[in-house]
């Protein structure tokens, strides 16, 4: 490589939290009008900041009961989102750093527990 630039980028500080908790409920549909009902996903997390050389663990639980589809995945993935503006011209591009996949629930199951865990230190940046 003949030029090599450091680019380190700060970001503000996140207020700390422990055990969040996040709940979505999605209408799952086929064929982009036929309904099969709900299901909802709730998430709980140790806490929301971590360091590069910890595990991160996180209680996952789907309510599949009122939908007549199965649940085929549950994937816990830590993301990279890096976006770029110049004056006209923008640049974005997402990468998953690591991720953790899980079989999800049948149809008709409504109480699907895991606890996923993904080791942080596995994350290596190319240069």
């Amino acid at each position: 490589m003949k030029y090599k630039q450091v680019l380190i980028i700060r970001e503000p500080p996140v207020a700390f939290k422990v055990g969040d908790h996040q709940t979505e409920t999605s209408q799952i549909k086929t064929c982009c009008c036929c309904d099969k009902g709900t299901s909802t996903m709730s998430s709980v997390f140790e806490k929301n900041v971590f360091l590069p050389n910890v595990v991160a663990r996180d209680q996952v639980k789907v309510d599949n009961s009122h939908c007549q589809i199965d649940c085929t995945s549950v994937v816990f993935a830590v993301e990279q989102r890096l976006a770029m503006h110049a004056e006209h011209h923008s640049w974005s591009r997402k990468t998953n750093l690591v991720d953790k996949h899980e079989e999800g629930p049948h149809a008709g199951v409504g109480d699907w527990h895991k606890e996923m865990v993904v080791d942080l230190s596995k994350i290596h940046y190319e240069v």
